[in-house]
């Protein structure tokens, strides 16, 4: 199988498709575990919410967002 690339502005370096998926991945199991952890889910928000001046409503979207992002744009890894 071809590796794809994709490219970003000169002077900067490629970024191979299996790094983005592998980051994407990562952050999505991040927040999986973040959310997992001690901290009750409000605090975190309520962390965040002030810390950002951000509404806590979008602060719990993005946490949704970032929590689905692997699910969302990678299929399943096939078992070999």
């Amino acid at each position: 199988m071809a590796k794809a690339i994709v490219k970003q502005k000169e002077g900067k370096p490629e970024v191979t498709v299996e790094v983005l998926a592998q980051s994407i991945a990562e952050i999505s199991k991040g927040m999986k575990a973040l959310r997992k952890g001690r901290l009750k889910e409000k605090t975190l928000i309520l962390l965040i919410s002030t810390a950002a001046g951000v509404n806590k409503g979008d602060v719990q979207a993005v946490l949704t967002a970032l929590e689905s992002l692997e699910s969302i744009y990678l299929k399943p890894e096939e078992k070999a």
